[in-house]
């Protein structure tokens, strides 16, 4: 027995994001099967810089919801439970990228410092575009080896 795929057997399947509440297969719309789910394809990693709560905006997370094998609806999951993610300074916090996840009300007065880093497979393209962010002076004194590794390859 493998991995749950998100698609039945037989269909064209469709990209990793591509999927939707009511699109699971590349043959179009039909009734979800009870089983699907699409694979992890992220790590979240959160280093907490000083202590992170409810009350000073730490990060809200909905439980189970990397199993829903769908991204949240605005109308149906309105009112879905979530839970503070917490935690004191030099904690990390690590996550399944397909948690639904956002950033808590800040009630205190004090800043709430996060480091967040984004591990994913080879095939995705980092939340950083390096061709376009970098600065023109950074890129000036780059060697072959930096310029490779930010993507200035072919």
């Amino acid at each position: 027995m493998g991995a749950l795929k998100p698609t039945a057997r037989g269909e064209k399947h469709l990209p990793v994001g591509s999927f939707t509440r009511k699109r699971f297969s590349a043959d179009g719309p039909r009734k979800v099967p009870p089983n699907t789910l699409s694979l992890s394809a992220a790590s979240n990693v959160l280093v907490i810089l000083n202590a992170m709560s409810g009350e000073n905006g730490g990060t809200r997370l909905v439980l189970g919801s990397h199993l829903a094998g769908c991204d949240p609806d605005k109308v149906m999951d309105a009112k879905v439970n979530t839970i503070s993610a917490e935690g004191p300074f030099g904690c990390a916090i690590i996550t399944d990228g397909r948690y639904w996840h956002g950033t808590g009300s800040n009630q205190n007065k004090t800043d709430l410092n996060v480091i967040l880093a984004t591990f994913c497979d080879s095939q995705f393209r980092p939340q950083e575009n390096y061709t376009v962010g970098i600065r023109p002076e950074v890129f000036a004194k780059a060697s072959d080896q930096l310029r490779e590794l930010n993507g200035f390859r072919l």
